[in-house]
C-alpha cells in the first residue's frame, strides 16, 4: 500500500482516547516536536536554576531570608513559569492513562507528576527566594532533560537504538 507512518513518540505511540473510543494517533513529526520542546524547556531551566544559585556561589542555607531582595522579586515570574511548565509532565502521565498503558505507570510516576506542579506552585508562590526551590529545579530539570533526550532520540527508529545503551541508567537517575 503506501509508506508506513512512524508513530514512535516519547514512551510509545500516543493514542488519545476520545469519546466513543475513537483514537487519534499523534504523528511522528508532532511527537518529535513535543519531545524537542520538553528538552529545550528543561535545558533552559538547568541554566535558569544555575543562574538563581549564582552558579554555585549562593549560600545553600535553606532558611528564608529576612527581607525580599530585588533579585528574588525579579526571579519570581520565571520561577512561576517553571512551576506551570511542570504541567507538561503531568499531561504526559494523563496521556498514559488515556492510552490505558497502566504497565508504564507506577505510583512514584503518578505521585511525582501530580505533586511537583502543586509543590512547585506553592514553592514559587510562598518562598521563591529559598535555595530549596532552586536546587529542586536544577535536579529535576537535569533528569528531565536526559529523559526527554532519550525519548527524542528513540523516536528516530530502530537504526538509532544501538546508540541508546544508556536507557537503563535513566531510571537510576530518576530515583
Amino acid at each position: 500500500m503506501g509508506r508506513r507512518k512512524r508513530r514512535l513518540c516519547l514512551h510509545a505511540p500516543i493514542d488519545i482516547t476520545l469519546a466513543h473510543y475513537n483514537r487519534v494517533a499523534l504523528h511522528w513529526p508532532l511527537c518529535v516536536s513535543i519531545a524537542l520542546l520538553y528538552v529545550v524547556i528543561n535545558a533552559y531551566y538547568i541554566y535558569a536554576s544555575l543562574k538563581w544559585l549564582e552558579f554555585g556561589r549562593k549560600s545553600l542555607d535553606p532558611k528564608l531570608p529576612e527581607e525580599w531582595s530585588e533579585k528574588a522579586i525579579a526571579e519570581m515570574p520565571e520561577k512561576a513559569v517553571y512551576a506551570y511548565s511542570k504541567l507538561f509532565d503531568l499531561f504526559d502521565t494523563v496521556f498514559f492513562v488515556l492510552r490505558k498503558k497502566s504497565n508504564q505507570i507506577t505510583f512514584l510516576h503518578v505521585y511525582h507528576h501530580f505533586m511537583v506542579p502543586i509543590l512547585g506552585w506553592v514553592g514559587a508562590k510562598l518562598c521563591p527566594q529559598t535555595v530549596i526551590v532552586e536546587v529542586f529545579c536544577l535536579l529535576n530539570s537535569i533528569v528531565h532533560t536526559v529523559m526527554y533526550s532519550y525519548y527524542l532520540l528513540s523516536a528516530f527508529g530502530p537504526q538509532i537504538q544501538p546508540y541508546l545503551w544508556w536507557k537503563r541508567y535513566i531510571t537510576r537517575l530518576q530515583l
